[in-house]
């Protein structure tokens, strides 16, 4: 996936509209986690497809890193206050988003992508049911040790990305339950980082100092996977422990690839960009919508990475932020 740098965008779609169109035009502002990050430039290419289809305006903006939650707030307070007609809003913490939640609801519509916030004044949110993606996550790990020791057993040890975000404990959950069904794999260390790709590394190095025996690492997000893969990448263990993480990059690919990981649980944030707005876009009619809208998950590994259904996802269509 090629990285665009690009801090926010305007989007303004069906250029041939009428002028009388054009001036009933609604504003829907879409508010990522971190728009350095490919995974959210791939919910902004989305976003700004849809904008294109659909005949709405889309901006799309936010922070420049996960951690600052209060940069979020900022920009979704002026997204409402700015007049947008609806928001599409990826929370980066679920305590700190709830009241904005609550107050940019009592004014527009508020729809949810990837992330809960703690509020249920949101009209529908679209995302990864992550707990089951964990227990898939949890489910690839039993193969890959399956493939390593001949049978599924072994100590894994989880790489968290960091504190606070509901995605990330729902998929260290599912991780847990899945592995339930395999009593002899033991989790038996759990480290958690601060939003920074360089910790996950360093906690990876930790991990493989402490337990030098660990026969697999399951890491919960996109930076979680890249830190611990190249840790294990550096100290030449390659497939010595085993990776499974979620989300995907280029970089991931090629540690499926090369060996350096064994699953990858990638989620379609194309999708939940594209859907979100399309989802506002319905409710702005006055279409009634389901609270929860699930945006699904695949798992690739070594023996389907090269499939047209995983290269989709792996390669989305970024070029609209281009343009």
């Amino acid at each position: 996936m090629k990285k665009v740098m690009l801090a926010s965008m305007t989007v303004s779609a069906l250029a041939l509209m009428s002028g009388a169109a054009a001036a009933q035009q609604k504003t829907i502002s879409v508010v990522v986690k971190d728009t350095t990050s490919p995974y959210w430039q791939t919910v902004m290419a989305g976003a700004c497809v849809a904008g294109k289809d659909l005949g709405v305006t889309v901006n799309v903006t936010g922070p420049q890193s996960e951690a600052d939650v209060n940069g979020q707030i900022g920009i979704l307070e002026n997204a409402v206050s700015t007049g947008s007609s609806a928001v599409v809003l990826a929370p980066t913490s679920f305590e700190a988003l709830g009241p904005a939640v609550d107050e940019a609801a009592a004014k527009v519509p508020v729809f949810l992508i990837d992330s809960k916030a703690k509020s249920e004044a949101y009209t529908s949110i679209l995302a990864t049911d992550n707990k089951a993606g964990g227990m898939l996550a949890g489910k690839a790990m039993a193969e890959a040790l399956t493939k390593k020791n001949g049978t599924a057993k072994g100590s894994v040890g989880v790489i968290s990305y960091g504190a606070g975000a509901s995605t990330l404990d729902e998929r260290i959950a599912g991780f847990t339950e899945g592995l339930a069904a395999y009593p002899d794999i033991k989790v038996v260390t759990k480290r958690v980082g601060d939003f920074q790709t360089t910790t996950a590394l360093n906690d990876t190095n930790d991990v493989l100092t402490a337990f030098p025996k660990i026969d697999g690492l399951y890491g919960d997000a996109l930076f979680t996977g890249l830190g611990a893969g190249q840790a294990i990448s550096e100290s030449s263990r390659k497939g010595n422990p085993v990776l499974v993480t979620f989300d995907s990059s280029d970089t991931l690919e090629q540690y499926i690839r090369d060996g350096v990981a064994q699953a990858l649980v990638v989620q379609n944030p194309y999708k939940m960009g594209y859907d979100g707005v399309e989802n506002a876009v319905k409710a702005l009619k006055g279409e009634k919508l389901p609270k929860f809208i699930d945006t699904g998950v695949m798992v690739i590994t070594p023996d389907n990475v090269g499939s047209p259904e995983a290269q989709a996802l792996l390669h989305p269509d970024v070029s609209c932020l281009k343009k």
